[in-house]
């Protein structure tokens, strides 16, 4: 059995109630909107505490990335896919021996097999994920950002 923190599970069971329901075809309940709304606020609150919160966050999306592309659950990549999106836009540095973007090119890159939209998807977060690795830090990314004119949000093809 893998050892993790109080933190780690307190992330991992947020992520998961953000997922929950996601590969249903049609949730219809307005509460069920409202609760996976409150579950994305959640996590959100729960990753700002402490700044290495967010690799936490990232590699916990990783490893639910990995079981997504082993089971075929196709509903679930592109919320998947945006959660990791946002985290490491959002988060504050990442350790010099850090490999994490390097991992997640990897485990992306595995899904440009997969049909349209998630490989179009998947295409468009490859070159958000090599955009960061060639900024050497926080501040350089933004500023490698603005100067190759990227907007700061993923917008994934239409299918």
């Amino acid at each position: 059995m893998q050892h993790t923190t109080c933190t780690e599970d307190r992330i991992h069971h947020a992520l998961e109630r953000c997922l929950h329901g996601l590969d249903q075809t049609s949730p219809t309940s307005d509460t069920w909107k409202a609760g996976l709304c409150m579950n994305r606020w959640s996590l959100d609150e729960l990753v700002d505490r402490d700044p290495g919160n967010f690799l936490i966050l990232i590699e916990k999306i990783l490893e639910k990335t990995k079981q997504v592309q082993e089971n075929c659950e196709y509903g679930l990549l592109i919320p998947l896919a945006l959660l990791f999106y946002s985290a490491v836009l959002r988060a504050p540095y990442f350790p010099p021996q850090c490999d994490l973007l390097k991992k997640s090119y990897n485990v992306f890159y595995g899904f440009l097999t997969w049909p349209i939209p998630y490989c179009s998807v998947c295409r468009e977060l490859l070159a958000f994920i090599n955009d960061e690795l060639k900024a050497p830090d926080k501040e350089s990314n933004s500023d490698y950002r603005s100067s190759k004119n990227r907007s700061s949000h993923f917008h994934p093809e239409s299918p």
